[in-house]
């Protein structure tokens, strides 16, 4: 699936964005439950993290450039 546009291509930005934060709650959550230790979890909510900062950086970069 392709974006028609700029307010197409944002707001499959910002689905991904809501996507990752799912991510990091259920993360959080199988880490407060003893599901996942610290040692697995670390790793992947830093990578969530970078990536939540990407998106956030480039839904910023896309709505400043389509004013």
């Amino acid at each position: 699936m392709y974006a028609q546009g700029s307010k197409d291509f944002i707001s499959k930005f910002e689905i991904a964005l809501k996507e990752v934060y799912e991510t990091e709650y259920w993360l959080e959550f199988l880490l407060e439950t003893g599901y996942m230790n610290e040692q697995t979890y670390k790793p992947i909510q830093n990578d969530c993290g970078a990536i939540r900062r990407m998106l956030i950086s480039s839904i910023k970069t896309i709505k400043e450039k389509s004013e």
